[in-house]
């Protein structure tokens, strides 16, 4: 875990999570928490669907919006890499959604009120 007031799960279905899988996943909890929120609660599952075929879906809860992002391929670290570039994708483009939303109401409030319209108070 990377601070006391975050939750990060890892879990692993259909085969062992071994102390180097874990420390990848951790690693890659790591550079998702980069772009979010200090209390953001992250978690990632990984499964085997057999014939070699893996899965990620890592999924983040950040003040009331949820992001979910998930990825299979025939090698685990290719679809925890893949799923966590969405994830970062996703949380990127929601601040900057965000930013933009905030610099337009500022530019509109900051709009100079001709004299004539702004009323005395006595």
């Amino acid at each position: 875990m990377s601070n006391d007031t975050s939750i990060d799960t890892i879990t692993a279905e259909h085969f062992t999570l071994t102390p180097a899988i874990r420390t990848f996943l951790e690693d890659n909890l790591e550079r998702i928490r980069v772009v979010l929120a200090p209390t953001a609660r992250l978690s990632v599952v990984v499964s085997s669907q057999g014939h070699k075929l893996f899965s990620a879906v890592f999924k983040a809860h950040v003040s009331g919006h949820d992001f979910v992002s998930h990825d299979s391929a025939h090698d685990l670290h290719s679809a925890v890499n893949q799923a966590r570039h969405s994830m970062v994708r996703q949380v990127t483009d929601r601040s900057r959604k965000l930013l933009g939303k905030n610099r337009r109401a500022r530019a509109e409030l900051s709009v100079v009120t001709p004299p004539e319209l702004v009323l005395e108070l006595e």
